[in-house]
């Protein structure tokens, strides 16, 4: 794992990174309103503990 891991907490500074998505996944994600970035991060975080 990097070296930042666990992820820092809320709030802590973050990097910017350019991601290439599946136009469906971002579609549903924002189909559900405002913060689908966010909850875009929240699956990827959960996917990794796992």
């Amino acid at each position: 794992m990097p070296s930042s891991w666990p992820p820092p907490a809320r709030g802590a500074a973050k990097e910017q990174a350019t991601r290439r998505l599946d136009p469906y996944v971002i579609e549903r994600f924002r189909a559900d309103g405002p913060g689908w970035q966010g909850r875009i991060i929240g699956m990827l975080r959960k996917v990794m503990d796992h």
